[in-house]
């Protein structure tokens, strides 16, 4: 089965680039991460690696700016 992610970003500097998307489980460890590079503002859907079970998880975006 393969996950998907969407989010919004409404303004992307050039040196904001690239993003990173993590992805962690209840109790703090890592599941997935992505790096996503070719971005503009607006509506995106990313494909995520399968995430083991459903539940609850926590996401992070972070440009290289933190």
């Amino acid at each position: 089965m393969t996950d998907y992610f969407r989010f919004y970003l409404c303004s992307i500097d050039d040196y904001e680039k690239p993003y990173n998307i993590d992805i962690f489980d209840i109790n703090g460890r890592l599941i997935s991460s992505r790096e996503i590079a070719d971005i503009r503002p607006g509506y995106h859907e990313t494909k995520i690696s399968a995430l083991p079970a459903s539940g609850t998880y926590l996401v992070r975006i972070e440009t290289n700016r933190g």
